[in-house]
């Protein structure tokens, strides 16, 4: 049994180490990981209510999804009103910065696995990021 948690946590370490080339950004200029969310307006607008995601999470169908649902209640039971004007901004920032359009290294792994007929709305929705979770879920779990 000990030895097979310990082929397990090598197993998990391996996989965390080739995550960690594509997902973490080892210096502040790097293409590796993913665009940080810097927008003023969307982190003061968005970021109020949770964490400002970076757009390279998701493809920019997802965040023009994302708002529109946001005025319907459909926004994870909440309803958020912007007017006009910021929410084009903020859809702006977030569809020419988001996933399928991004150039960072996490982006484009993300979007690998992401059919053009699927529209993440949820990071959970996003099949690697799920894969990625599960798997560490399951070592730990372990």
């Amino acid at each position: 049994m000990m030895r097979l948690l310990c082929v397990l946590a090598l197993a998990a370490s391996l996989a965390a180490g080739a995550a960690d080339d594509r997902f973490q950004k080892k210096t502040a200029d790097s293409m590796m990981g993913f665009i940080p969310a810097r927008d003023a307006l969307y982190v003061k607008e968005c970021g109020t209510c949770h964490f400002a995601y970076s757009p390279g999470l998701l493809p920019a169908r997802s965040w023009v999804r994302h708002l529109d649902r946001m005025a319907t209640g459909k926004h994870f039971g909440e309803t958020v009103e912007l007017n006009a004007g910021t929410r084009a901004k903020i859809q702006e920032y977030l569809t020419r910065n988001a996933a399928d359009v991004s150039p960072y290294e996490g982006s484009k792994t993300f979007m690998e696995r992401v059919p053009a007929s699927l529209t993440p709305y949820r990071l959970t929705d996003v099949p690697l990021f799920r894969q990625m979770h599960t798997v560490m879920h399951e070592v730990i779990s372990t």
